[in-house]
C-alpha cells in the first residue's frame, strides 16, 4: 500500500520485495494475491485462523511473553472477520489495511 500510495504498481512492488532481503515465504505465497486483490479463494480462512490467533495469544500470556507485533496484528484480522471476510484467505487483511490507508478495495 505504501508503494501504491507512492504511485508504484503493487504487483511490481511485491516482485521487487520477493527478490530482496525483505522476502519471506508468506510474501511469496500471499503477496501476489494481496497486490491483485485475489484473496477470496482461501488457502487459510480468516475464520479458521482465529483459532490460531487464540492459541498463540493464550500461549504468550501463559508463558508471560510480550508479543507486541502479534498484538498489533490481531485487531486487523478481527476487523476482517467483522467485515464479513471470514471465508476469505488471511491475505484479505489487506482489505482492512487498504481501507485504513484510504485506498479503494477491488
Amino acid at each position: 500500500m505504501l508503494a501504491e500510495k507512492a504511485g508504484i504498481d503493487p504487483a511490481a512492488a511485491v516482485a521487487l520485495l520477493i527478490d530482496s532481503a525483505a522476502s519471506s515465504r508468506m510474501l511469496e505465497v500471499r503477496g501476489p494475491g494481496m497486490a491483485s486483490g485475489a484473496y477470496k479463494t482461501p488457502l487459510m480462512k480468516l475464520d479458521v485462523f482465529q483459532k490460531d490467533l487464540d492459541i498463540i495469544g493464550d500461549f504468550a500470556r501463559r508463558v508471560g511473553c510480550v508479543a507486541p507485533l502479534f498484538e498489533a496484528c490481531v485487531p486487523l484480522y478481527l476487523a476482517g472477520r467483522a467485515e464479513a471476510m471470514g471465508g476469505y484467505d488471511t491475505g484479505a487483511v489487506v482489505a482492512v489495511l487498504r481501507q485504513m490507508a484510504g485506498l479503494p478495495n477491488g
